[in-house]
């Protein structure tokens, strides 16, 4: 499993990553979204139990999921929605997805670095925190998963992926919005070229009336 679906999906992910700065999009955002909320509502109703993937399944599985992961730069949702299509145990589920992830965060980390350093630079404390809290997560994720059976882990795993793609709908729905209300580069720079006659024609100086021609000559006489 890892070397089938990981394999794809690191090099899914890497080109995902590559694509992230020209292809990103709050439309693929919304995609990604209802990606999620569709894998996960499978899962939950049992949609998933009659179509399992296999093994030339297992390939491309990776490699779309790792390419949308790189693409939106959430990787983990559709990771874990993907390997709920496989019939395996709740510990190689968690040891396959964390394996996968290592694999993948360090395929994509150069681009990121390379292409986004100052904004991750920026954000050096919320990335400690969220290192901080993977390393307290894991551990403690342990000793829970268990005492969770086979079937509510899947359930809870499902639920998590909803409430992800609900939060990505979310958010790509908001920026849809607020793009469509942003008027374009293309349409301020035009409005400011019509403006600037219309500021220089009142700018010119008026003629004067046939009075103060008349009041000005018999001043200077």
């Amino acid at each position: 499993m890892l070397l089938r679906f990981g394999a794809l999906s690191a090099a899914g992910g890497l080109i995902g990553a590559l694509l992230n700065a020209r292809a990103g999009s709050p439309a693929l955002t919304t995609v990604f979204g209802l990606l999620l909320i569709f894998a996960g509502a499978s899962t939950l109703f049992g949609l998933t139990e009659k179509m399992r993937f296999g093994r030339k399944t297992a390939w491309l599985a990776g490699a779309v999921s790792g390419l949308f992961g790189g693409l939106v730069g959430n990787q983990g949702g559709i990771r874990s929605a993907a390997l709920l299509g496989f019939d395996i145990e709740k510990e190689s589920f968690v040891a396959t997805a964390t394996a996968i992830g290592l694999v993948v965060d360090g395929a994509r980390m150069p681009v990121y670095i390379a292409t986004q350093a100052h904004g991750m630079w920026q954000a050096k404390t919320e990335i400690a925190i969220a290192i901080a809290g993977v390393v307290i997560g894991t551990i403690a994720g342990v000793k829970l998963l268990r005492r969770i059976p086979e079937q509510w882990f899947r359930r809870a795993v499902s639920l998590l992926i909803i409430l992800l793609g609900a939060y990505m709908l979310l958010r790509g729905v908001t920026q849809l919005t607020r793009h469509m209300q942003e008027p374009s580069h293309t349409a301020v720079r035009a409005g400011q070229k019509l403006a600037a006659p219309c500021r220089i024609a009142n700018r010119a100086p008026r003629p004067s009336s046939p009075s103060a021609r008349s009041s000005s000559r018999s001043a200077a006489s």
